[in-house]
């Protein structure tokens, strides 16, 4: 009954907030927002593009996200690298379920109390596999860091680095450059 109330409400997150108020379990109710990247359209104009938002440049893996727990007052922005398959285990574990071990990810409850898990990853592999098709993006892998993004192109065997401290939007690969041959290798 109370989701069908729910299922009413714009979506707006202010009145998804006020109408939880309004039922009685806005106290009680985590809320996740979760949203679809925005592709590249940032740097449409500054760099050829190999495609859309499936890519592993900084538009395509960027998605934005807020947690709301009621339990947990004040805002905090997180560094750490997190991942798509991090929100299940999370949900799991903020609705006090074990998370399987089976499960790939890891939950980000860590991050919501404040803490900085030493063990926290560092670095995501990626890989895209459809060559053909809406997105129309060459197949690829790679290896992003902080720093540091090594993309291959299996097709052509073209490989990009970008160090993101002195490019952060990622305009010139220093693949070939010998002064990255070490982080690349």
């Amino acid at each position: 009954m109370r989701l069908a109330k729910l299922n009413q409400v714009a979506t707006r997150p202010d009145q998804l907030l006020q109408k939880l108020d309004e039922l009685g379990i806005a106290d009680q109710t985590i809320v996740v927002f979760y949203s679809d990247n925005g592709g590249l359209k940032s740097l449409q104009d500054q760099k050829p593009l190999r495609g859309g938002k499936a890519t592993l440049y900084e538009g395509g893996i960027r998605v934005p996200m807020i947690v709301y727990d009621p339990r947990r007052p004040g805002g905090r922005v997180r560094e750490q690298a997190v991942l798509n398959l991090d929100v299940a285990p999370t949900l799991l574990e903020l609705a006090g379920l074990a998370v399987p071990g089976s499960m790939q990810g890891r939950s980000l409850v860590p991050l919501l109390r404040g803490e900085a898990p030493a063990d926290w990853r560092t670095s995501f592999y990626y890989h895209y596999y459809e060559a053909e098709g809406p997105h129309a993006v060459p197949a690829h892998y790679g290896v992003a860091t902080d720093r540091y993004k090594l993309i291959r192109y299996p097709a052509t065997d073209e490989w990009e680095l970008f160090d993101l401290e002195s490019d952060p939007r990622e305009m010139r690969s220093v693949a070939e450059d010998p002064a990255y041959a070490t982080v690349r290798a």
